[in-house]
């Protein structure tokens, strides 16, 4: 009844090019391309696993400058402009930043854009978009016509080259722009070289994939994540300088300071769960929710929406390439994969990490405190509330009070040498029992009033001198480490090399089956002393005997690269997987959308456009710890099946060990416990170092008042103060020493 009364049967289906009509704009328009001369590249349809909804149009010229100018299809009225400033081009080019627009996932990719209305045509009200301008020549309101420019194409919003996105749209459903406007033959289509990979087999996935839906978005998780900047109660600043290591490697990767991924990302590490993907029907509802969520939260309705059966999956917009679930029907049919295999309402995996990680996270406390009260932060804290004492204005009154002493002071000096006159006289005493007497108490004099003037002076030789011997020990523990730990920045290392063997190995062992760091490299490393997680990586660029599946799983994830400055870049999905909780995680794959608000804001990587809580990484070593990938059947086709076995080409079960090595994470860290022996007898020094200053001026003090006391002698003083920097060095190496046994018997025996 409905189709019979209204006309809707051609807004079935704009996405073919055959099957259903399509409105006959010739009667009222002349379409003419926008960018007159310039070829389509990236056409309408499936791209890399996700509807792209228009044509692009290559422009040429440099990324950062105006190309060629954009005219609108035909005569009509601009509805919308979203500009901006044209700094803000190639969506990492300048400073990586990319879109000055941050309200919605849509208009972020867009960047500057105009959006035409042209009228009716046989009912349908028609619509043209042009995005990633350069600049904007008009406003809402204007007529325009052939004659008129919009604007210069650049590369603002999410683009990595000049070029118009064009779009056409009938009652706002999308149109297949290359079915009215007429485009020369592509002449060039490397700028968007993506587009055209070895992984072929995107061109065979199925238009009716759709990636919104109310149940994915709000119902059902993936992962259960956490982001972190990684400061506690013992490192509450740590943050700025981590924000400004971070900004340096993201901006300038090869002048950028070498750290550790211990200095990138900090210590607070969990387990994360993984609840599994599925695909399922998608409903009225969602729907309805994908029309919200298209139109800026505006609702729209079509009728033809009650009829519209298609398919969806929990977070399929990830990272290019990634292969799709298997539907229900196709796991009906005998179809595997372990990511559907997974997905159950009684998974346990939640409880399991959180056992696991609650373990963990003592672990990492304990380890934290030992860690803590071995560096010198405890030194720096406590000379910082010395500075305080002696720089707020106690110390000045402390010294005139002093000073106001002096004749005081000076009555037993006086009576003393008048009885070392007397004894010299008789013969009592000689010159040589004198004159060192009076030398010492002047020589303490001049210090008591030295030290009155500059009571830091011996504070900052001998904080100087503390954190020379810290460094040394640092230095030398930096000489074996990888990267986790190794850092031109000192500070850190000793925490992050005991940190990494009592947290973190087990950590990478519970995430990646049993497997420690230095078994998780990539395919791509090229380090052949490194370990790595086993990929498939079968040939499937060439052509092979009909009736073969290959997989390359390999290709499927990707080289990622994870920058720790100075030009080296690290392989490791252990790495990956722990720099996806913090907040200062940069895409570990070259040339992905990277998301960014303005100013000071981070993150600076991709997050799914679905959980703005979840790294788009995460799937990536996710993927690569289950070596999902396609059977191949050809390099053009493959089969929608991940079969899972024991062989290095199979997908891999999901599985977890978060709670056996959350437990072993918490043994190691207790295993810490032997080295607070040396470290609280080197805390002891170290307090009396900080009050050097203190108790020399006291027994300089001592000393004046009684002159003839040998035990408060100048020479007996400075022996007494300097007592506790032997011991801080002493205690330091044993603590070292301790430390070093530590990371070779956990290693070996434990």
């Amino acid at each position: 009844l409905i189709t019979i009364s209204t006309p809707i049967t051609c807004l079935a289906d704009y996405y073919s090019t055959t099957g259903n009509p399509i409105p006959d704009f010739t009667k009222d328009y002349v379409a003419t391309n926008p960018v007159p001369g310039a070829a389509g590249g990236s056409p309408y349809g499936m791209r890399q696993g996700k509807w792209h909804k228009g044509i692009d149009i290559g422009t040429g010229g440099t990324v950062g400058e105006p190309s060629l100018p954009v005219y609108p299809m035909t005569p009509g009225t601009v509805v919308t402009v979203r500009y901006k400033e044209p700094q803000f081009c190639g969506y990492r080019v300048v400073l990586g930043i990319s879109s000055p627009w941050y309200d919605g996932y849509e208009a972020t990719g867009r960047g500057n854009y105009v959006i035409v209305e042209h009228g009716s045509s046989n009912g349908y009200k028609v619509t043209s978009l042009y995005a990633h301008l350069w600049d904007v020549n008009v406003k809402e309101g204007d007529y325009v016509t052939h004659s008129t420019m919009l604007g210069h194409s650049g590369s603002t919003g999410n683009s990595t080259c000049n070029h118009l996105h064009f779009e056409i749209r009938a009652n706002n459903n999308q149109l297949n722009p290359a079915l009215i406007v007429s485009f020369p033959p592509p002449s060039n289509e490397s700028y968007w070289a993506t587009d055209f990979g070895v992984f072929s087999g995107l061109n065979t996935l199925q238009p009716e994939v759709e990636g919104l839906s109310f149940h994915g978005d709000l119902v059902n998780k993936v992962f259960d994540i956490s982001l972190s900047d990684g400061t506690d109660f013992f490192n509450p600043e740590w943050n700025i300088k981590r924000k400004d290591y971070n900004k340096k490697i993201f901006q300038t990767p090869d002048v950028a300071p070498q750290i550790s991924l211990f200095d990138r990302f900090g210590p607070d590490i969990q387990f994360i769960p993984y609840f599994g993907e599925k695909k399922f029907e998608l409903s009225l509802l969602d729907t309805f929710y994908e029309n919200i969520k298209d139109n800026n939260g505006e609702f729209k309705f079509a009728i033809n929406d009650l009829w519209k059966n298609r398919s969806g999956v929990l977070l399929n917009e990830v990272y290019d390439g990634r292969p799709e679930i298997v539907s229900e029907s196709e796991r009906e049919s005998g179809y595997e994969d372990p990511r559907r295999d997974h997905y159950t309402g009684l998974s346990i995996t939640g409880a399991n990490a959180a056992i696991g990680n609650f373990y963990l996270k003592v672990g990492i406390l304990f380890t934290k405190l030992v860690s803590f009260l071995g560096s010198n932060r405890i030194f720096e804290l406590m000379n910082s509330v010395w500075e305080t004492v002696v720089n707020n204005g106690i110390w000045e009154e402390l010294s005139k009070n002093i000073l106001l002493l002096v004749p005081i002071i000076m009555i037993p000096f006086i009576i003393y040498l008048t009885k070392l006159i007397i004894q010299y006289n008789s013969g009592k005493k000689t010159s040589r029992a004198v004159w060192p007497n009076i030398v010492n108490y002047f020589a303490t004099l001049f210090l008591v009033a030295f030290l009155l003037g500059a009571p830091n002076a011996f504070g900052d030789l001998f904080k100087t001198l503390l954190t020379q011997i810290d460094d040394l020990f640092a230095y030398a523990l930096n000489q074996n480490a990888n990267e986790v730990s190794k850092s031109s920045d000192l500070d850190n290392v000793y925490e992050a090399t005991l940190w990494s063997k009592s947290v973190f190995d087990p950590w990478c062992k519970g995430m990646f089956d049993k497997r420690g760091y230095d078994e998780l490299y990539t395919m791509y490393d090229q380090n052949p002393d490194h370990k790595k997680l086993i990929q498939s990586n079968e040939n499937i660029t060439e052509q092979w005997p009909e009736g073969e599946y290959r997989r390359n799983s390999k290709y499927v994830t990707g080289d990622i690269q994870i920058p720790i400055g100075g030009g080296e870049i690290v392989r490791n999905w252990g790495a990956l997987a722990w720099s996806t909780q913090s907040i200062y995680h940069i895409d570990a794959v070259p040339n992905q959308f990277t998301y960014m608000q303005t100013g000071e804001s981070w993150p600076l990587s991709q997050l799914t456009p679905k959980n703005p809580s979840i790294y788009v990484d995460n799937f990536r070593w996710l993927d690569a710890k289950l070596n999902i990938s396609p059977e191949f059947a050809s390099d053009s086709t493959y089969n929608n099946n991940y079969p899972v076995g024991d062989g290095d080409t199979d997908a891999h079960k999901y599985s977890d060990d978060f709670i056996i090595y959350g437990f072993e994470a918490l043994f190691m860290s207790f295993l810490l416990a032997p080295l607070l022996y040396p470290i609280m007898k080197r805390l002891i020094s170290l307090m009396l170092i900080i009050l050097i200053s203190g108790r020399l001026m006291l027994r300089s003090i001592i000393c004046l008042f009684k002159p003839g006391d040998n035990e408060y002698h100048l020479l007996a003083n400075i022996k007494k103060i300097l007592k506790p920097l032997y011991h801080y060095f002493w205690w330091s190496l044993v603590s070292f020493i301790f430390a070093i046994l530590y990371l070779t018997l956990t290693g070996k025996f434990l």
